[in-house]
């Protein structure tokens, strides 16, 4: 009986293992493309969710300081979350006690877009616990991927509270986001620029707690979310929203800068061109200093000028509330070197030199105004 013949399998041939693999080569080139538009958008969606919860953080903190964002303080209030290290830069503001609390974690404060300053981020969420803007240990700047604007106020809901960092200027109106795509004339990438955010491309969120993706569209004076902003009245300030740009400048580091207390005040004062307000108050105890800081130095017109033309530097000697030892000391040693023997004693400092142009003691009932003209010298 002869056996049926059973065929032998039969592999694919060499030219067409080839034809299989130019195929899925193919396939690849149109997929992978697509895959990473969309992890670059899962990224800024990412990113958008951070600013979400800031903007969370920064309303609720505006709520329990009387509508004042971190960057809006009177002198008291400065003085309660800062000490003696005032700064409205993004690493002093998140290492408020209080905004820590809602912040939660360093993690929100880094964007997923932004992998130059991944691994700072990951020693700052180490650290977590050891930030602290009243004992003058705020969080580097260059482990945070965020900005804020002086405007935003959570009285006007159309302002911007904060933003991603690759803006090319400080300030809103001449700005543009910078790209990672972007070159200058030698070639090399801007100074602001995020690793996976290209030209055109930044995020945003708005006092109405609502954050956005945004592009250039969105900026100048006549943007679709910088004119409302500008535009906008109301809150704790007159006149139109500021468009700067708050941010720890890569001139110095913002860390040494705030532990040296009034040293700081006036580096920051020469480098904006602003003159120094040192008040030396017992915010909790003498009646004449709550009478100022009620009438004069929460008053808009004040705030106003204030935020323009002067560094605030405070020197509080309060009997209820506890003070950083170093804050008391340096507090101390300025009472000394002032020659101050009354509460409140108002100092305009020049930023420039440090040296005294004038002074004011003690508290007369009356109109803001006249304070206004002696802080500006006239």
């Amino acid at each position: 009986m002869i056996k049926p013949r059973v065929p032998k399998p039969r592999g694919f041939t060499l030219i067409e293992m080839l034809v299989v693999i130019a195929i899925i080569g193919i396939l690849a080139s149109m997929l992978l493309p697509t895959l990473a538009r969309a992890m670059a958008k899962a990224k800024r969606i990412q990113c958008m969710s951070n600013l979400s919860q800031q903007g969370k953080a920064l309303i609720m903190f505006s709520l329990d300081n009387d509508d004042r964002m971190p960057w809006q303080l009177t002198p008291s209030g400065q003085a309660n979350h800062f000490g003696g290290n005032f700064s409205p830069d993004p690493g002093s503001v998140y290492a408020i006690r209080d905004l820590k609390r809602d912040v939660v974690t360093a993690k929100i404060l880094w964007s997923p877009c932004d992998a130059t300053r991944e691994a700072a981020n990951e020693q700052a969420v180490m650290d977590w616990k050891k930030f602290n803007t009243r004992d003058g240990k705020p969080i580097p700047n260059k482990a945070l991927s965020y900005v804020f604007i002086q405007g935003g106020d959570f009285g006007r809901p159309s302002t911007i509270l904060a933003a991603t960092r690759n803006l090319s200027s400080a300030d809103l109106v001449t700005a543009h986001w910078a790209g990672s795509d972007d070159e200058d004339e030698q070639g090399n990438p801007p100074p602001t620029a995020m690793t996976s955010l290209f030209a055109g491309q930044g995020q945003m969120v708005m006092a109405d707690g609502s954050a956005k993706l945004c592009n250039d569209g969105d900026l100048s004076s006549a943007g679709m979310l910088v004119k409302p902003h500008i535009e906008s009245v109301g809150g704790v300030t007159l006149g139109k929203a500021s468009t700067r740009v708050l941010h720890g400048d890569g001139k110095t580091d913002q860390t040494e800068r705030v532990l040296r207390g009034l040293t700081a005040s006036l580096a920051r004062a020469k480098e904006e061109n602003k003159n120094v307000y040192l008040l030396f108050t017992g915010s909790d105890w003498c009646p004449p200093c709550m009478a100022l800081e009620k009438t004069v130095l929460q008053h808009r017109l004040w705030t106003a000028f204030a935020s323009e033309g002067l560094v605030i530097h405070i020197c509080d000697f309060p009997i209820n509330r506890g003070v950083n030892p170093d804050t008391e000391r340096e507090n101390d040693r300025l009472k000394a070197s002032f020659g101050v023997q009354n509460f409140p004693t108002q100092i305009i400092l020049n930023g420039e030199t440090g040296k005294e142009i004038r002074r004011r003691e003690g508290y007369t009932r009356g109109p803001v105004t006249p304070y206004v003209a002696w802080a500006r010298g006239q």
